[in-house]
């Protein structure tokens, strides 16, 4: 499916606002990243999840080695918070 020019400049425009943060400012420049693709694909929330991945895995392991690490929501609900924070235990 092609983009249309529209789209891209978005696109690019948020690669470029990206650019901009200092490479300490982590914080702000999520958020920047999670607003930034909620209003381009018109979503409610975002959320972003870092993971990382074992050097071992068992072959019946589902995740593969992977284990999520940090997880930030940017627009918090406490419900949806728990349910998240349970499944990461």
């Amino acid at each position: 499916m092609p983009l249309d020019l529209p789209i891209l400049d978005k696109v690019y425009a948020l690669w470029d606002g990206l650019a901009d943060f200092d490479a300490v400012n982590i914080q702000a420049s999520r958020t920047y990243l999670l607003e930034q693709l909620s209003t381009l694909v018109d979503a409610q929330n975002a959320d972003w999840i870092g993971c990382v991945r074992l050097s071992w895995s068992q072959a019946e392991d589902p995740m593969k080695g992977w284990r999520p690490r940090t997880l930030f929501t940017l627009a918090p609900c406490a419900n949806t918070s728990q349910v998240i924070d349970e499944a990461f235990q």
